[in-house]
C-alpha cells in the first residue's frame, strides 16, 4: 500500500539554530503515527512545515502521490491536511455548525447561508463521530472535550485526509480520553492518516501504530509500536537513561501539620472542604474537571476570596490576598503557567525572583551583581536550560518555564507549596526532573498539595490522595490502599470497597 504522506530529508534553520536536519517521516492510510520528542526537538517545526506555516529549506513532501507545497495553512487545509492545536481555533460566539463550516458555508442561490442545510450536514458529521451535540449550540457553552470534537468535525467537513493532533488529551479527563480514542479508531477505519503528538508515552502504546522520535532536530528512532518498549523511547528522546523513579518519602505519623483548610468554601463551587498536609508530605488532590479542585487551590492561595471557613499555615490563620500568603510562607505553581505563573515579557532573572526581589534591592535599586549571581546558582541547581539570567522566559521550553516558577518558591523558602498540574505539557525528561525536585522539597520538610489530571502521576508521587467531587471531599485514600480504580470510583460517585475511603 502506498504511503498517504511522505516527507523526506526535511531541513529547516532559523537564526542561530538548526531546527530540523534531514528528517524523514511518513503516514500510511488508516495509520496513527506518533511523533514524540522533548520540547525543542523539532516536532512543531515539522508540523508547521506540513501545515504551510513555515517553508522548508530542503527536502520533499508527497501527499497522495503528488508533490505537496502548501504556501499557508488555508492551502494546506484545502489540500486535505488539518491540524488541531492545543489552543483550539474556534469562534466562541458562533454555533457548532457555523464553526464546522466556517469559510465554506453551503449557500443558497441568492448568496445567503443555507442554515438549515448547514445544521443538517453538521449533524451528520457529528453522528459519524458518535458525538451527541446539537449543531445549533453556541461553542462557548461546550466543554473542552466537546470543543475538540468540533475541531475534528471541522476537518472532516473539509474532507481532510491527514489529521494532526497536538497534545489532544492534555485538558481531558480519563473518560473523555476514552471517547477521543474511540473517535480516532473510527477515523483510522475510514482511511485517514493521524499524526499524534503527545508527551504521554502510555498513550502512544494505546493509540499509535508507529512511533517516530525526534531529538535536536534529527530523527533518532522510528519503529512499529508493537515492537517497541517504553524505555527505548525514553532513551531515544533524552539521549540518556532516566533514573528509576523512587516512591515518595515516608512521612512520620507525628510530623507537624503545616497547611490546613477547615470547611473552606467559595459559595459557588467549593463546599466545606477540610484537609491537612504535614511537613514533607505530598497530598494528591484528584477530581474531574469542574469538581472544584483548582478553585480550592486558589482559595488557599488567596487569589480567590473565601465565603466561609479558613486556611492555616503553621497553625496561623491565613488572611489577606496573595502577597500576605507568600509572606507567610505559601507558594503556588498554577495550572496555566503562561497566564498565571510567569510574566512572559520579562527575563528569566526577573521571573525567578518575583517573590523575593526585596532581598536583592538596596535604597530602591536592584543590586545587579548579587541578583544575577543568585539567579545563576538557581539555574545550575535546577538545571534550567537557558542561555543565562537575561534570556526572555518566553523563549524557554514548557518544562524549563515550569522550573523557573518552581525556583521562585525555592528562593522564598516556602513552607508549603500548591502544585496545579505541574507536569502538563512538559516532556518526559523535564517531568522526571520535576519529580526529583518535588522529592528534594520533601526532604526539606516542605508540605506539598498536588493537583493532577494524570492519575498514574497522582498515584506515583503522593503519600495520600484526597478525591474531590462536586466541591466536597469524596474520600481519602492512603498510598497503600490507593488504586486507579478506587480513585476513579470516588471521582465519579461510585462506591469504593476496601479501606481508606
Amino acid at each position: 500500500m502506498p504511503a498517504l504522506l511522505t516527507m523526506e530529508g526535511i531541513s529547516k534553520a532559523f537564526p542561530g539554530v538548526q531546527a530540523l536536519s534531514r528528517v524523514d517521516f511518513e503516514v500510511m492510510p488508516g495509520e496513527a503515527h506518533a511523533l514524540i520528542g522533548e520540547n525543542g526537538a523539532g516536532k512543531s517545526t515539522l508540523i508547521k512545515i506540513l501545515a504551510g506555516v513555515h517553508r522548508r529549506d530542503a527536502g520533499t513532501i508527497r501527499f497522495e502521490g503528488e508533490d505537496y507545497r502548501a504556501a499557508n495553512p488555508h492551502e494546506a487545509l484545502a489540500m486535505g491536511v488539518a491540524v488541531i492545536y492545543q489552543e483550539l481555533n474556534l469562534v466562541q460566539k458562533l454555533t457548532v455548525a457555523q464553526n464546522i463550516f466556517l469559510g465554506h458555508e453551503p449557500l443558497r442561490r441568492a448568496g445567503f447561508v443555507a442554515t438549515r442545510e448547514m445544521n443538517a450536514r453538521a449533524g451528520e458529521i457529528l453522528k459519524e463521530l458518535g458525538i451527541s451535540i446539537d449543531p445549533r449550540t453556541p461553542v462557548e457553552q461546550l466543554g473542552v472535550a466537546q470543543k475538540q470534537m468540533v475541531e475534528i468535525a471541522k476537518a472532516l467537513s473539509r474532507a481532510s485526509r491527514i489529521l494532526v493532533m497536538d497534545e489532544p488529551t492534555a485538558p481531558l479527563t480519563q473518560s473523555e480520553i476514552e471517547v477521543l480514542f474511540r473517535v480516532i479508531a473510527g477515523l483510522k477505519e475510514q482511511g485517514l492518516g493521524i499524526i499524534y503528538i503527545s508527551h504521554r508515552l502510555d498513550e502512544v502504546f494505546q493509540i499509535a501504530d508507529r512511533v517516530t522520535v525526534l531529538r535536536d532536530g534529527e530523527r533518532v528512532h522510528s519503529s512499529e509500536v508493537s515492537e517497541t518498549r517504553i524505555d527505548e523511547l525514553v532513551l531515544a528522546m533524552v539521549g540518556r537513561r532516566l533514573a528509576e523513579e523512587e516512591p515518595p518519602l515516608e512521612v512520620p505519623e507525628d510530623a507537624p501539620v503545616v497547611l490546613e483548610a477547615e470547611a473552606l468554601s467559595d459559595g459557588r463551587v467549593v463546599r466545606d472542604i477540610s484537609l491537612e498536609v504535614r511537613a514533607g508530605e505530598v497530598v494528591g488532590l484528584a477530581g474531574l474537571i469542574g469538581s472544584g479542585r483548582s478553585e480550592f487551590a486558589h482559595l488557599l492561595f488567596g487569589s480567590e476570596a473565601a465565603a466561609g471557613g479558613e486556611a492555616r499555615l503553621f497553625g496561623k490563620t491565613l488572611s489577606g490576598g496573595v502577597p500576605q500568603r507568600i509572606e507567610a510562607g505559601l507558594g503556588m505553581v498554577p495550572e496555566d503557567r503562561k497566564l498565571q505563573g510567569l510574566v512572559m515579557q520579562l527575563l528569566v532573572k526577573e521571573n525567578t525572583t518575583l517573590a523575593t526581589l526585596d532581598k536583592y534591592t538596596s535604597g530602591g535599586f536592584v543590586r545587579r551583581i548579587a541578583h544575577e549571581s543568585r539567579v545563576r546558582e538557581i539555574i545550575a541547581e535546577l538545571r534550567i536550560a537557558t542561555r543565562g539570567p537575561r534570556q526572555a522566559v518566553k523563549a524557554l521550553s514548557g518544562g524549563n518555564q515550569q522550573k523557573v516558577i518552581l525556583s521562585r518558591w525555592m528562593d522564598t523558602g516556602a513552607g508549603a507549596l500548591i502544585f496545579d498540574e505541574p507536569t502538563r505539557g512538559v516532556d518526559v525528561g523535564a517531568k522526571a526532573e520535576i519529580y526529583a525536585l518535588i522529592r528534594e522539597l520533601q526532604k526539606r520538610g516542605v508540605a506539598i498539595l498536588m493537583i493532577s489530571s494524570d492519575l498514574p502521576e497522582v498515584l506515583r508521587i503522593s503519600n495520600r490522595i484526597i478525591v474531590i467531587r462536586n466541591g466536597r471531599v469524596a474520600g481519602v485514600l492512603s498510598r497503600a490502599d490507593a488504586t486507579q480504580e478506587k480513585v476513579l470510583r470516588l471521582m465519579m460517585g461510585a462506591a469504593v470497597s476496601g479501606n481508606g475511603a
